[in-house]
């Protein structure tokens, strides 16, 4: 990457397993509201290391990742040939790690 960093492998890397679960609603099949959740073990995040003067980067499991997520979308026609489909998500990101 640069004389003071380089990106290595990590041959210990487990992988990342997601639960995830979903339920939804249209209304007369524009608009709709649904509400997510994901339930990760093992997540993988990129994690650095200084050795002596230099910087690893690398790939490591850090934890349990939850995320939830409520989204709401619907069309929107500001004149008659437009029509656009803005949607709303509001999410909560958390991870369980040392």
């Amino acid at each position: 990457m640069n004389p003071c960093t380089y990106l290595a492998g990590n041959p210990f890397l487990r992988p990342q397993y997601t639960d995830a679960f979903q339920i939804g609603y249209g209304y007369k099949g524009k608009t709709s509201v649904s509400l997510s959740y994901n339930h990760t073990s093992d997540a993988m995040l990129g994690g650095n290391d200084q050795i002596g003067d230099q910087i690893r980067v690398t790939t490591v499991n850090v934890a349990t990742f939850h995320n939830v997520n409520l989204n709401l979308s619907s069309p929107w026609q500001p004149v008659k040939w437009w029509t656009l489909r803005p949607s709303v998500d509001i999410f909560l990101n958390a991870y369980d790690a040392e």
